[in-house]
């Protein structure tokens, strides 16, 4: 539960300084778009490495690191970052199919009603498959006319996936404390 922790407060501060930067400031916030897919490779890769007890710190460093380069050769603060976000996309919708696939394989009985993992899973699915598809598309929905829209469509995976990881933490067990 801590990588949908850590996963939600990082887009949210993603956001806020963002908009403050842009807003406020009347700065260019490309550093801070470009820095998310490097933030969101990272806890996803951490979040699945950990659901099947693995060492978790090496994969994620090395796909963040992947990610990171490619960005950086794209232009980290002079444009958005298509292939480094594909290629972080892509990494997650392997991870969320590989975790899919594992428990379909081991026939693992699972009460998704209670399930917080299964549905932080599915929302970084979610998310990975949406922003997959809008930005294959981002050549046709952000051009210059029709820039809000595409990013209406955006926004709205991203509000989906936050409230699916929500939902399962709402459905986390209660620890009692005393």
């Amino acid at each position: 539960m801590k990588w949908a922790f850590i996963y939600v407060l990082s887009s949210f501060l993603i956001d806020v300084t963002s908009h403050v930067l842009n807003r406020v400031f009347l700065l260019q916030n490309l550093l801070t778009i470009n820095s998310w897919p490097v933030i969101k490779i990272f806890t996803v890769t951490a979040f699945y490495y950990s659901l099947s007890n693995k060492k978790w710190k090496t994969p994620s460093l090395t796909f963040a690191s992947i990610v990171l380069i490619i960005i950086i050769l794209e232009g980290f603060t002079t444009k958005h970052s298509f292939y480094g976000n594909m290629l972080g996309t892509i990494v997650g919708i392997g991870l969320g199919l590989h975790y899919f696939y594992n428990l379909y394989k081991n026939e693992t009985e699972i009460f998704i009603e209670d399930s917080v993992t299964f549905w932080i899973a599915c929302a970084f699915f979610f998310n990975n498959t949406g922003s997959f598809f809008s930005y294959l598309l981002s050549q046709q929905i952000l051009i210059d006319g029709a820039t809000f829209e595409g990013w209406v469509v955006f926004v709205t995976i991203n509000i989906a996936t936050n409230f699916i990881i929500a939902f399962a933490l709402w459905k986390a067990p209660k620890t009692i404390t005393k």
